[in-house]
């Protein structure tokens, strides 16, 4: 059931909405340089990142905490197939498309460039003001007089040879190595790379990877607050309380294999 709401547009305030819209923006700049054989997970992950922005809204407009709890439960789960796609990508499962540069290439922006600042263009008003510095050419011996240019004549030029020094490669009979673009990442590897403060110079796949990851976190925060506020008000079902019962066992339990790794390495 919807709800008169007196900020209908208030989900936009939310850190997490923010968050998925960012990602769906950011994951349909990606999918769009996917090659036509990949039709398939193009709309496979659009169609993920456009549930976590929707299911927040529809959440919004509930009437009650639960509908809202249970909507936010399907937004979380459309980005979690996000994450787990571009982490296939990012590890290298479809090989056709660790050849597009524009999901691997390491730089800030879409320009091109390997970082730093993007190329820009000059308007016409810029380029007419545009000046270089011009130096003066200051001889290495003032006043003395320039050597004047002798052409060879025509039997000098066709004596005249250049010497040739033949191609030998360092390993003969070796053939080349094809050129790789990039090396697939471990899950390891992605696992100690933070979503906060994202590093802009990380390959864009991964950043979509990390950008999931950080967006799942808000909305479980989100998620979280609403079970309290359920819990306090006595809204919530047996089915949601069991769930969150196993949930805070699963937590615990992970804590605590966490702690017993940390120590057993020390």
């Amino acid at each position: 059931m919807l709800k008169p709401q007196k900020n209908p547009v208030g989900y936009k305030k939310l850190l997490a909405y923010q968050k998925a819209a960012v990602l769906q923006e950011f994951n349909l700049r990606l999918t769009d340089l996917f090659p036509h054989s990949f039709a398939w997970l193009k709309e496979q992950m659009d169609k993920s990142g456009r549930s976590g922005t929707k299911n927040i809204i529809e959440g919004w407009k509930r009437n009650t905490t639960a509908e809202y709890y249970t909507f936010l439960g399907f937004s979380i789960g459309a980005v979690e197939e996000l994450k787990d796609d571009s982490l296939d990508i990012a590890k290298g499962l479809y090989k056709p498309l660790m050849e597009i540069p524009g999901l691997w290439k390491r730089g800030k922006g879409n320009n091109g460039s390997k970082g730093g600042r993007p190329l820009t263009s000059l308007t016409p008003s810029q380029a007419s003001q545009a000046t270089l510095p011009v130096t003066p050419f200051t001889p290495s011996q003032p006043n003395q007089p320039v050597t004047p240019f002798t052409p060879l004549t025509p039997s000098q030029a066709s004596q005249a040879t250049l010497p040739v020094t033949p191609f030998t490669p360092s390993q003969p009979n070796q053939p080349l190595t094809p050129f790789t673009p990039l090396t697939p990442f471990l899950l390891s590897d992605l696992e100690q790379l933070r979503f906060y403060p994202l590093d802009p110079f990380l390959p864009p796949i991964v950043q979509l990877y990390l950008k999931s990851k950080e967006t799942l976190m808000l909305l479980h925060k989100l998620q979280q607050s609403l079970e309290q506020k359920m819990s306090q008000d006595g809204t919530m079902s047996i089915k949601d309380k069991f769930r969150l019962r196993q949930q805070q066992e699963k937590e615990a339990d992970d804590w605590a294999r966490q702690l017993w790794e940390k120590t057993k390495g020390e």
